[in-house]
């Protein structure tokens, strides 16, 4: 059952997982709460819930499994390893840096020690380590880690294995970070390459590939590849989610970006105004989401030096930021780029006032949902 509960989470099937592990917990009862079944049985659980997202539960369900674990399965086992790793994972999410270091490198210890230097597995818990060192900005540590990591990869799964792309990717992003464009950029295309002949071209981790090199051509100022690139992604996504997906109006809102520094504004608003409707359509017209869309098309306008149309929008902003209830995590954003107009247009004192409120809601945390 346990393996039932693990393969559904691996396609997926969150439906099927919560089944699996309803009957574990009813199988493994009698055995006692510190037995082999009910380690397995809270780390499945905690399977399910990082799948969903829930990473205190998580966590919990995690740390429960690992107590039991390290002497029913052994703190030295293989099994136990992984195990670790994906308690570090959880870790990092809820950003616990230091916790996750520690069970990261544990996880790695036993993974050389029982399963060898160049075990695919070890090459998991070396991106992992990377990513980690990515969010603390230690880029150059985590190149070393990502070469070993390809290295490992290449040697045991073969240089066209998705794994691969992966961490070709994730080198490529930190190489990109250390401002090394040439060798980021080939491995963004090596990547692609892999994805696109194991997946076919439509696939979503070809989508992540082209997103990311997408987005290192628009900070390089390549802007008609991005804009290659973005088409190529917004098709991708229209045709596997729909027209009115988040995820088009997240693409539409970057090609509206590249088009706004190519100074091709016709095609920058429309682009905009279609991620707007997509976003008022689906979160609702006074959503945090609508609000971005708004201001992204106000700042266009505001390069435009078109004031006035800019100015409609930020009132339209306003209106949506200053309800009741949260606080919208871009608030001070938008009233310092309003704020910017009206100094624009030589209206200090309204500037001023809007650069105060910004001050305020920059400061103010945000209001907790009862």
């Amino acid at each position: 059952m346990y393996e039932e509960a693990v393969g559904a989470l691996r396609r997926g099937d969150a439906r099927a997982a919560g089944q699996a592990i309803a009957e574990l917990i009813t199988l493994a009862k009698p055995l006692g709460a510190d037995s082999e079944p009910a380690a397995r049985t809270a780390y499945v659980t905690g399977e399910l819930f990082r799948a969903k997202g829930l990473w205190a539960a998580a966590e919990r369900q995690y740390e429960e499994a690992l107590r039991i674990g390290s002497a029913t399965l052994g703190a030295e086992s293989a099994e136990y390893a992984v195990w670790l790793d994906h308690t570090g994972i959880v870790k990092k999410t809820l950003r616990k840096t230091d916790e996750a270091e520690r069970f990261f490198k544990r996880a790695l210890e036993i993974e050389e020690k029982k399963l060898g230097a160049e075990h695919p597995d070890v090459a998991i818990t070396l991106n992992n380590l990377a990513s980690l060192s990515h969010d603390r900005g230690r880029y150059a540590e985590a190149i070393p880690l990502l070469e070993r990591a390809l290295a490992i990869q290449e040697k045991a799964l073969g240089a066209g294995h998705p794994s691969v792309a992966l961490t070709l990717q994730n080198l490529a992003v930190m190489h990109q970070e250390v401002k090394q464009g040439e060798k980021a950029e080939a491995l963004y295309k090596r990547a692609l390459e892999i994805n696109e002949k194991a997946f076919g071209a439509a696939h979503p981790a070809v989508d992540q590939t082209l997103s990311l090199y997408a987005d290192f051509c628009h900070n390089e100022g390549k802007y008609d590849q991005a804009l290659a690139l973005g088409q190529r992604i917004l098709k991708i996504r229209q045709e596997a989610l729909g027209p009115e997906h988040p995820a088009v109006a997240a693409i539409l809102n970057n090609l509206a970006a590249v088009y706004a520094k190519q100074k091709k504004w016709a095609e920058s608003e429309a682009a905009n105004r279609s991620a707007l409707a997509i976003r008022r359509k689906v979160f609702g017209p006074d959503s945090a989401e609508a609000a971005s869309s708004l201001n992204n098309l106000a700042q266009a306008f505001v390069e435009q030096k078109k004031y006035g149309e800019a100015e409609a929008l930020f009132k339209e902003i306003l209106a949506i930021v200053q309800k009741p209830g949260p606080i919208h995590p871009q608030r001070a954003m938008f009233l310092w780029n309003y704020a910017a107009l009206l100094r624009a247009t030589n209206r200090e004192k309204e500037a001023e006032a809007l650069e105060a409120q910004a001050a305020a809601a920059a400061t103010r945390p945000p209001k907790k949902e009862e």
